[in-house]
């Protein structure tokens, strides 16, 4: 069984993100919280910026990465779990 995607994404007002060499960081500047993404994922938040529509950023990292489709679901499910958790990213 696949992992379930939302349909879309925002990020918040208070969410701050700049690209620093080959990473991605990422502040919520109400919470005064950062992350700094490793390369994959840089290239999730990259491609959820780019098409707050889940499914198409889904289908340009199957495009951009050579990854088992299944895995790299599970993998952008829990990525956008766990920035929804710390705010950083918003299901409407």
């Amino acid at each position: 069984m696949s992992a379930e995607l939302p349909e879309t994404v925002s990020i918040p007002e208070t969410v701050l993100w700049q690209e620093v060499g080959d990473e991605i960081v990422v502040l919520d500047v109400h919470e005064g919280e950062y992350r700094s993404l490793n390369d994959v994922g840089s290239g999730m938040w990259r491609a959820l910026e780019q098409s707050p529509d889940v499914a198409a950023a889904y289908s340009q990292l199957c495009d951009l990465y050579d990854v088992d489709p299944d895995v790299l679901r599970a993998d952008l499910a829990a990525f956008i779990a766990r920035l929804v958790e710390r705010g950083m990213l918003r299901i409407p």
